[in-house]
């Protein structure tokens, strides 16, 4: 008998113990200046921007493992490699084009205060209304897709 009242205060025990430390926790989320709060309370803007490059990298992170036994290990780096220098090559490009942009309609003194330019916006400003067509196509049919997934 003296084994299982002995187990029941340690228990008693430790559940005081964790109780007073979620009392301490909702003192300091209180306070609403700590980092914690800013990071995992949500409903931020870098909030939704973390989740869906979390979510992107998720997506291709499960599949490596697959494509690797697929093509083998080697031709999985050399793959990996370039399709990183091609995905740095065309953000290059298109940040290029947005300097151009911007700067091409600040020569036209337009205001970019309240604006964020789009890559429709872009694409029509530099190349065309074709291009801009196809842009959005590509972007809605992308999106499309996308949420399907």
């Amino acid at each position: 008998m003296l084994p299982q009242k002995q187990a029941e205060e340690a228990m008693v025990s430790s559940f005081n113990l964790t109780e007073r430390d979620d009392r301490e926790e909702e003192k300091a989320d209180e306070s609403g200046l700590g980092l914690k709060s800013f990071l995992w309370h949500g409903g931020s803007v870098y909030d939704s921007l973390f989740s869906c490059a979390s979510n992107q990298v998720a997506q291709v992170l499960l599949t490596l493992p697959y494509s690797f036994s697929q093509m083998g290990m080697l031709s999985g780096i050399i793959l990996q490699v370039f399709y990183g220098l091609l995905a740095s090559w065309t953000a290059y490009l298109i940040s290029i084009l947005y300097v151009e942009y911007r700067s091409r309609k600040e020569k036209e003194n337009a205001s970019f205060k309240n604006h964020v330019i789009q890559w429709f916006e872009v694409l029509n400003g530099l190349l065309g209304l074709y291009w801009k067509a196809v842009g959005l196509a590509f972007n809605c049919t992308f999106l499309l897709f996308g949420s399907v997934i």
